[in-house]
């Protein structure tokens, strides 16, 4: 496998996939990008587009072409608790009625049918339609543009077949990585992959059938066509596998799929079944989600050795109201947020990281983990207040969910903290400074002495001249000192005067 150069190009919102490369050549004895079997060798690359809006963590679901999502659809992040479904088609995105999703970025209109709900956003490039009932938790963003992409690509050479497998039923096999033709495993059958790269022309898996990938990270890249009706046996790989598929039509999933698809070229279709759904992430050119159909996001943990990653982005660090209860008479807004990046992440207290209406500082964290963390901290306010980071705004108000009230904390809270909705959490006006609280995010708990000043959350002594410099000028603690120069003509070297 190599890696290829990071790009960024204009485009739509979503993650994508496309591949380059990948068309036949017609047979004959000159070419050397077909077999005369008809299938695909040489070099292809596969590239996978992200809207701005968008991490690579996040998505579950995207489409280039359509998005159709049937009714009583739904999707969840055990992780991170942030789901998206994408599209950069320019035919409306469908979603069906009583679907529960999480996220929908479309660069086409988007409709979301009766009593649908989504707990993320909704945004397009175009209008977006909520029918009969339908409700989105989140921000509803309409007209709103979902460029520049981030583009990532990674290439691969099909090598040139080697011998077919047919597992009759009731057989078994194992496989090294390396190159076959086409595949297929009948039921009862059952096809071991050991870890590693395997390049295979097609892929059909029968009922009853099992492809056994548990033994270490495999990546499987199919040539043609992908039929797949049986089982997967992951076990803690579920997470690293990965199927790229490089021919055009329809990738058939009709049992649960536990993996990672890119299809740039093709149509998944998922059918209806029963049992645990789809896990993984699924980039196709045409995305059709029949009804019922459950996704489990799980990303896929090999996309660093394919390129390199996203640097992490505020952008991608969401606020989220948990609930909010009452303390001692006073309202109290318990908040979260989920991070959709690849690493920890630091907002410091002010524009990018603050509370309306003032202060801006109310004891919220400036450290951001990767995940979901509800709650993280806890505010208390008067009729409402909004958080807001670079990923969005969050506002607390008389029609949040309530805490619970029910829930002790056990053991007991520290000191400084609270139990709030059966958590301890530290409270921002409370008169102990604790836990993150510091003199910028909790000014009423941490207010620094006189004197002192507040730096990076901290409080700090200033620096004083004829005690701490002697001479010259310059920025300590956030602040601009000039001692002057030296008497007598001395030179000030490091603020100290020779």
């Amino acid at each position: 496998m190599k890696s290829t150069t990071r790009r960024v190009a204009l485009g739509t919102l979503f993650l994508t996939a496309s591949l380059a490369g990948c068309q036949r050549a017609p047979r004959s004895a000159a070419t050397d990008t077909e077999t005369r079997s008809g299938a695909l060798t040489g070099p292809q690359t596969f590239t996978i587009s992200l809207p701005n809006p968008v991490g690579l963590p996040g998505v579950a679901i995207a489409a280039t072409d359509t998005l159709k999502v049937a009714d009583r659809a739904s999707a969840v992040s055990p992780l991170t608790g942030l789901v998206s479904f994408t599209s950069t088609g320019t035919v409306q995105t469908d979603i069906g009625t009583d679907t529960k999703l999480g996220t929908v970025v479309s660069q086409s209109a988007i409709a979301i049918r009766d009593r649908s709900k989504l707990s993320g956003d909704a945004q397009s490039a175009g209008d977006i339609s909520l029918i009969n009932g339908a409700t989105v938790s989140g921000t509803v963003k309409r007209f709103t543009a979902i460029t520049p992409l981030q583009t990532f690509s990674w290439t691969v050479t099909f090598p040139t077949p080697g011998a077919p497998i047919n597992l009759e039923p009731d057989t078994s096999q194992t496989l090294s990585p390396g190159s076959y033709g086409d595949v297929t495993v009948k039921s009862r059958s059952t096809l071991r992959l050991n870890p590693g790269t395997f390049f295979v022309n097609s892929f059909s898996i029968e009922p009853q059938a099992t492809i056994a990938v548990d033994g270490g990270p495999v990546t499987l890249y199919v040539g043609t066509t992908m039929n797949f009706k049986g089982t997967i046996s992951a076990g803690a790989q579920d997470a690293s596998f990965l199927v790229g598929v490089a021919g055009t039509g329809t990738v058939f999933l009709e049992t649960p799929f536990t993996g990672t698809i890119v299809a740039p070229n093709a149509t998944i279709r998922f059918a209806t079944v029963t049992g645990t759904g789809y896990t993984g992430q699924f980039f196709g050119r045409g995305i059709d989600i029949q009804p019922d159909s459950i996704f489990t996001l799980k990303t896929y943990l090999g996309w660093g050795a394919l390129f390199p990653l996203p640097e992490p982005r505020p952008t991608d660090v969401h606020p989220r109201v948990v609930c909010v209860t009452q303390q001692a008479g006073t309202s109290v807004a318990l908040f979260g947020y989920v991070s959709d990046v690849f690493a920890r992440q630091r907002i410091a207290i002010g524009p990018s990281n603050a509370f309306s209406p003032a202060p801006i500082g109310r004891g919220q964290i400036q450290e951001f983990l990767i995940g979901s963390h509800l709650p993280a901290f806890a505010a208390p306010f008067t009729g409402s207040i909004t958080w807001t980071l670079p990923g969005g705004s969050a506002t607390a108000n008389a029609q949040s969910p309530a805490c619970p009230t029910s829930a002790p904390c056990a053991p007991a809270c520290g000191a400084g903290e609270s139990c709030l909705g059966g958590r301890c959490i530290s409270l921002c006006g409370d008169g102990v400074c604790a836990a993150e609280e510091g003199c910028d995010s909790c000014a009423a708990d941490c207010a620094c002495g006189a004197g002192n000043v507040c730096y990076h959350n901290g409080c700090a002594n200033p620096i004083k001249c004829g005690k701490d410099w002697q001479c010259g000028s310059g920025v300590a603690f956030g602040q601009t000192i000039d001692c002057g120069a030296c008497p007598g003509g001395a030179a000030c070297f490091n603020h100290v005067c020779q």
